[in-house]
């Protein structure tokens, strides 16, 4: 992050914005900034990291919000504390990712009418896949996941398991 400050002008805010998002304490820095500093004519709550850095700007996340200290030197001298975080964050990076995609190939991203069907769908399968494929392909419960995945978008268990990045010659 501290490579990205000294950028200035040539940093970008979708390369800033994607470190932050791997990062659970810079994230929950960021948005807990911009909600104690929001502006009276804001109505919504900011969740997502990218939203939150375009709206306060580079120049004031670094001089205002940039963390003096990592999670991993946070838990330098706790490796087993440090390993199940990172798994953890690993974890919800990848169910995050695979939500986000099915929503965009749901078109249904912002559609309210759906928030109690396909979206919560959406991401219980997401969490799921990443839970059951955080150690390997071989879990007893991912061929349930790609037949509800295919449900859920249309697609045959064959084309699912291209989509995850499914790594095996059986499933």
């Amino acid at each position: 992050m501290h490579a990205w400050r000294e950028e200035g002008d040539k940093a970008s805010p979708l390369a800033v914005s994607n470190i932050i998002a791997r990062d659970p304490l810079m994230t929950a820095l960021l948005l807990r900034y911009l909600q104690s500093h929001k502006h009276r004519s804001q109505t919504n709550v900011v969740l997502e990291v990218e939203q939150a850095l375009l709206m306060l700007g580079l120049e004031p996340f670094f001089n205002k919000v940039v963390s003096k200290i990592s999670v991993e030197e946070m838990l330098s001298t706790q490796t087993p504390a440090l390993i199940a975080a990172l798994r953890v964050v690993h974890r919800s990076h990848r169910a995050s990712s695979y939500a986000y995609y099915w929503a965009v190939r749901l078109l249904n991203l912002m559609d309210a009418e759906n928030s109690q069907k396909p979206r919560v769908r959406n991401v219980v399968l997401a969490d799921r896949l990443a839970r059951h494929s955080a150690h390997g392909w071989d879990d007893a419960a991912l061929p349930d996941d790609y037949s509800e995945i295919g449900g859920l978008l249309h697609m045959s268990v064959e084309d699912v398991m291209n989509i995850v990045g499914f790594e095996g010659s059986s499933a």
